[in-house]
């Protein structure tokens, strides 16, 4: 496990690996897995969860961020960091990430 999240708000948990997979389970249905997804080209450097249960953010060794709909199979995939991701969050609208990269970028 390279990264993980865990929702104060819904009872999710969101675990990232090396291999790029993101798994997601609810821990209010006894850990019950709800989504294991092929997200990244390596190993996952970041994650969270939107408190609204339906969105997961994620960065990767591979530079991208991706915001996953665990609702239905839509995937958004952003590549504007030009170096490593060392962190992920929702903005306070619940809806818009914000990934933070080691040279200081803070991408909205």
């Amino acid at each position: 496990m390279t990264a993980c999240y865990a929702s104060k708000t819904d009872g999710l948990i969101a675990a990232g690996f090396s291999d790029g997979v993101v798994k997601v389970w609810d821990s209010a249905a006894a850990l019950l897995q709800v989504a294991s997804l092929g997200l990244h080209q390596g190993p996952v450097t970041s994650l969270a969860l939107a408190p609204t249960k339906s969105l997961l953010v994620t960065a990767g060794q591979d530079l991208d961020v991706k915001v996953v709909s665990l609702l239905s199979p839509q995937i958004s995939v952003a590549r504007e960091h030009h170096g490593p991701i060392v962190a992920v969050m929702f903005a306070f609208d619940e809806q818009t990430p914000i990934s933070f990269g080691a040279d200081g970028a803070v991408i909205v």
